[in-house]
């Protein structure tokens, strides 16, 4: 009887380690697989983060450009009513109306 009870024991024993065992795996998977999503969003947040910087920067470049074009035409001169010829040198016909 004793002997019967022991291996009753032993075997309740072992089954208890087994589905331990099993529910320590299953929450070591959750656990694996938790840590990869905050991976991820970690990634994420970072590259989403850097996206914000370089369209931040590629606005104030934007603006940049924009007035620098802006000061670039506001320094242009129009000649009107002098006739237009091939391979004409404009410097050459700036220098002779100035000194006109």
């Amino acid at each position: 009887m004793k002997s019967l009870i022991e291996t009753e024991i032993v075997t309740a024993i072992d089954q208890v380690k087994i589905e331990f065992t099993e529910t320590t795996d299953f929450l070591r998977q959750g656990q694996k697989e938790l840590k990869t999503n905050v991976e991820s969003a970690d990634s994420t947040l970072e590259l989403e983060k850097i996206n914000a910087d370089l369209t931040n920067k590629m606005s104030v470049l934007h603006r940049r450009l924009e007035s620098m074009e802006r000061i670039s035409r506001s320094h242009n001169m129009e000649i009107q009513a002098v006739p237009e010829k091939r391979n004409e040198n404009i410097l050459t016909l700036v220098k002779i109306f100035t000194l006109q």
